[in-house]
């Protein structure tokens, strides 16, 4: 279990290194991934000490990756793992499972530890509600593509729904699916 101090350590950290980023990939949606990712972790039985700390810290480097052309999930491990061994205290499981965490949330993959696959849904589930695919997927493609958006918009929300690796996470887009879809319905009707 992390110690008060751990947590602090690990928040701080956190708000520090997401200033870099763009207002899609703030320490808030760190937030907001982390408390996902712990309601995944009780529901699915995942080590809730290494879903928190690698759901907070899993977009720490897309700001520098952004500007120099880097894999985020990768640099993103690399630095987590060295701020975790630099802070003493965390248990090798910890740090191993939080590297293979954050190494692996912006990547396609089939298996791996449960971790793994809550820290990946916890990220994405955020935009798999009416109001978050409006405001996260919706404006972020938007904002990027302009004219172009609503069909990089379908197709990523496509891409996204069929990899969701948890039944906790795949109950809650079904759930939601209806909505979205009724939402991108009249999108193209206009």
């Amino acid at each position: 279990m992390l110690t008060e101090r751990q947590i602090v350590q690990v928040l701080r950290f956190a708000e520090l290194a997401y200033e870099a980023n763009d207002k899609f990939h703030t320490i808030e949606h760190a937030k907001e991934s982390a408390r996902i990712s712990l309601e995944l972790a009780k529901a699915e039985g995942g080590n809730e000490d290494v879903c928190w700390v690698s759901a907070m810290l899993h977009d720490i480097s897309r700001g520098l990756c952004e500007k120099n052309g880097c894999d985020h999930g990768s640099e993103g491990a690399k630095y987590a793992k060295e701020f975790l061994v630099a802070a003493g205290g965390f248990d090798q499981q910890l740090v191993d499972g939080v590297y293979d965490s954050i190494y692996f949330h912006n990547k396609e993959f089939l298996e791996g530890p449960i971790e793994r696959q809550i820290v990946w849904d916890a990220d994405k589930l955020q935009s798999f509600t009416l109001d978050g695919f409006k405001s996260r997927l919706c404006t972020y493609w938007y904002e990027r593509l302009g004219e172009k958006w609503l069909a990089k918009v379908k197709s990523e929300y496509q891409f996204y729904y069929d990899r969701f690796h948890t039944k906790t996470a795949q109950l809650i887009i079904a759930k939601h699916r209806p909505s979205i879809e009724a939402y991108i319905n009249s999108l193209e009707a206009q």
